[in-house]
């Protein structure tokens, strides 16, 4: 495979990848939602369950935030390193190409 058809199937990695990301995060944030409207039908008389359910939330979307922000450097670092490899094998590819004659 040449250099450029293996950087066009890095990039249709990458954006694979991301577009599984962007669904996650879509589902995260509906069960998020689901999930306060149901608190937000517990008795007043509980409110302090609510309260702290709320809060386990907010830690929880904290924490898959964080978990998303690493997942997309990742991915990116990922595609660069690909592509700086494949670039190093066709000049090395060149380099022998033109001493070994």
């Amino acid at each position: 495979m040449g250099v450029v058809a293996r950087v066009v199937v890095v990039m249709a990695t990458v954006s694979l990848a991301f577009r599984w990301l962007d669904m996650l995060e879509k589902e995260f944030d509906k069960a998020f939602v689901d999930l306060d409207l149901l608190l937000g039908e517990i008795d007043p008389d509980q409110c302090e369950l609510t309260y702290d359910g709320r809060q386990k939330m907010t830690a929880l979307s904290a924490a898959f935030a964080q978990l998303c922000h690493k997942a997309q450097t990742i991915f990116q670092s990922n595609a660069k390193l690909e592509v700086i490899c494949d670039i190093a094998v066709l000049h090395s590819l060149r380099y022998v190409g033109n001493h070994c004659h």
